[in-house]
């Protein structure tokens, strides 16, 4: 007796999932469609072979011509001496059967009954499949990272805990911040997910007035990658382009802002029309960056590494290098910081004034500056920002400090008896800082009277 499955039981469309032999061992797929028949009927399979894509698409080309083949099947009986087993092929030519079938099932109850289904010899014939490799992924050997630690006068809670500015070539995914007190007990500090925008000067940056645009000739940077865009002036005042530049070695870092930006090189940059002294760095900008300082772009790949305020000036030691790797591996770099929560020192008076004539009372004045809300422009005076108002005043004779005095006020009356006393004479100078209560002096501002 023969019989055919209905057409719509056999699927149109075979996919084999394996691990392929040349694609590192991962899991891939491959599949064949028959022509012109509907393959939303899918026969999916999956074996822990590992073979190649070519070897892949030829045993789902088989599978396919078999199943559809193995729609015919036969039942017969044969006597019990007739010698077959399961999985024979066996040839029939009847007047209703022709062709090859292979041995499914024997039921030997006296008699054999035999099922079987048909085959097709040229099923197994290897179809061309034309064999292709697999790009294999690069093996990077795990290479140190570049890390800077910064403290910067930013606003926020958290005063004291100092930056991390990481990049790599290439960047190993993520980067991980361990920290100790002593140098040899490591704990987990931070990751750092994204590499910074960082690099060093080509040319040194003259130093130039706050307030102003610093039009002086671009400042030419070597990043270690990323891209750099100019900005309308608009974005520049709401402090877009900020980086900083500095020595890490001294972890004095003055903040600037630039509008323009072009790319000159490889990775070279030239950062023009720049604003100087942001963020209160005003009082540290030096007579010139030299050649080699460190340029910083502050954007959000930067990473805090959390410390308590009490470890503020303690020198601590960190161990920087890629995720994955233990703190021991040798693509880590050691890196040395002791953080100064700059964010606490008071930015420097500004306007100091002195008016009077020597041998009489002088009066100096002077205009304070705020790390908090100082931009709110419609509130007359700016925020004290500390829990007390209190001033550090020095009057410096030939460079000499003659006299040191603290007021509350934003004025004080040097009398010609104190000039006396310090022989005040000819030019002096006088300096004042305002005085945090957590910090103590900020950078002072100064005015020199002369006689």
């Amino acid at each position: 007796m023969q019989t055919r499955d209905p057409v719509v039981d056999v699927p149109g469309r075979v996919r084999l999932n394996f691990i392929e032999a040349d694609g590192d061992y991962q899991t891939r797929a491959e599949e064949s469609v028959f022509p012109e028949v509907d393959a939303d009927r899918i026969a999916n399979s999956e074996i822990a072979l590992v073979l190649t894509q070519a070897e892949g698409f030829q045993t789902t080309e088989r599978w396919l011509s078999e199943v559809r083949a193995a729609r015919d099947k036969v039942s017969f009986q044969v006597p019990p001496s007739y010698a077959v087993d399961a999985g024979d092929v066996i040839q029939l030519e009847t007047d209703e059967v022709s062709g090859q079938f292979r041995v499914d099932r024997i039921e030997d109850a006296g008699a054999k009954t035999i099922e079987a289904v048909r085959v097709v010899a040229g099923a197994y014939a290897h179809s061309p499949a034309p064999e292709s490799m697999v790009a294999m992924p690069p093996v990077i050997a795990p290479l140190p990272v570049w890390p800077v630690m910064l403290d910067l006068p930013l606003d926020g809670d958290d005063a004291v805990s100092p930056w991390f500015a990481v990049a790599a070539e290439p960047w190993p995914g993520t980067v991980a911040v361990y920290g100790s007190d002593t140098g040899d007990d490591w704990g987990y500090e931070a990751t750092v997910s994204r590499p910074a925008i960082m690099g060093e000067s080509l040319t040194p940056l003259a130093t130039s007035r706050v307030g102003v645009f610093d039009r002086g000739p671009a400042l030419e940077v070597k990043f270690s990658g990323g891209a750099l865009r100019s900005i309308g002036e608009g974005a520049l005042l709401s402090g877009g382009n900020a980086a900083v530049i500095g020595d890490p070695t001294t972890g004095i870092w003055e903040v600037f802002q630039f509008r323009d930006a072009s790319l000159v090189g490889e990775d070279i940059w030239a950062l023009s029309m720049r604003l100087r002294g942001q963020r209160g760095t005003d009082g540290i900008i030096p007579n010139e960056w030299p050649v080699g300082s460190t340029v910083v772009l502050l954007d959000e790949s930067l990473t805090r590494v959390p410390i308590p305020a009490s470890k503020r000036g303690v020198e601590r030691f960190y161990r920087v290098g890629p995720g994955a790797k233990a703190v021991d591996h040798p693509a880590f770099s050691d890196v040395k910081h002791a953080a100064s929560g700059i964010s606490l020192m008071p930015l420097r008076p500004v306007h100091v004034r002195a008016s009077g004539e020597a041998g009489s009372d002088i009066i100096v004045s002077w205009v304070r500056q705020t790390r908090i809300d100082g931009d709110i422009w419609s509130a007359g005076g700016v925020p004290l920002g500390e829990q007390s108002e209190s001033y550090q005043l020095c009057v410096r004779v030939g460079g000499v400090v003659r006299r040191e005095v603290r007021v509350t006020t934003p004025m004080w009356v040097y009398g010609a008896a104190e000039q006396a006393q310090d022989v005040a004479t000819g030019a002096f100078t006088i300096e004042v800082a305002q005085i945090s209560d957590r910090y103590g002096p900020g950078l002072f501002g100064e005015v020199t009277f002369n006689d």
